[in-house]
């Protein structure tokens, strides 16, 4: 009788493991063990008898190591089985994760591009927006007006603004008026400060 069956009366050689680990009879089981063991009176006076305390603490311990064993045996295939489950689908994941990207590439290429020429029109936009605009402290002689307003005047809004092109137009007719407002403003200026220019040196 080995030591592991010496504490262990029930016959579980001959069930099946996952019978034995049923809980209501892994109950019974640890406490049939743990009477068996404490049944043992422990005697420290003697050799044999110390002996006898350190026998009984080791059949309680292969006991555990021979349920350890059944155990693992009932949870190998399982665990082999879950391994398997996990690698298809990590397989799987990849696979399909692949394809995804895949699939996907032409759209996000489209929309790469197209992002790339809606801010190409937009920037062109900008430029016309900020021809009717000058620095605060610059005063902007009548010509230089002129010069910028022509500059305008030359921009053509043709098919390269695609669907922008009737904003594209709105900005250019804005920044035309403004430029005329301030044309004819710099106008006023200047024949004001040409005619007060004449009556000074008429007086000198």
């Amino acid at each position: 009788m080995t030591a592991e069956t010496a504490m262990i009366t029930t016959d579980i050689r001959s069930m099946k493991p996952a019978d034995v680990f049923e809980t209501a009879f892994m109950d019974n089981l640890i406490k049939e063990i743990e009477d068996k063991a404490k049944a043992h009176v422990p005697d420290l006076t003697t050799k044999k008898g110390r002996d006898a305390i350190k026998s009984n603490a080791y059949a309680v311990k292969r006991s555990k190591t021979f349920l350890d064993g059944l155990g693992k045996d009932l949870v190998k295939p399982l665990k082999d089985k879950a391994k398997h489950v996990d690698a298809e689908r990590k397989r799987m994941r990849d696979h399909l994760d692949t394809l995804n990207a895949e699939l996907i590439e032409p759209l996000t290429s489209w929309e790469y591009e197209d992002e790339k020429r809606r801010r190409a029109i937009g920037e062109k936009i900008e430029v016309i927006i900020g021809l009717q605009f000058y620095n605060t402290e610059d005063t902007p002689s009548s010509d230089d007006i002129k010069a910028r307003l022509k500059t305008v005047n030359e921009i053509i809004i043709d098919e390269s603004y695609e669907e922008m092109a009737e904003v594209a137009q709105v900005e250019k007719d804005e920044a035309i008026k403004a430029l005329e407002a301030k044309l004819d403003t710099q106008l006023k200026t200047e024949e004001m400060e040409a005619e007060n220019a004449r009556l000074k040196a008429e007086a000198a």
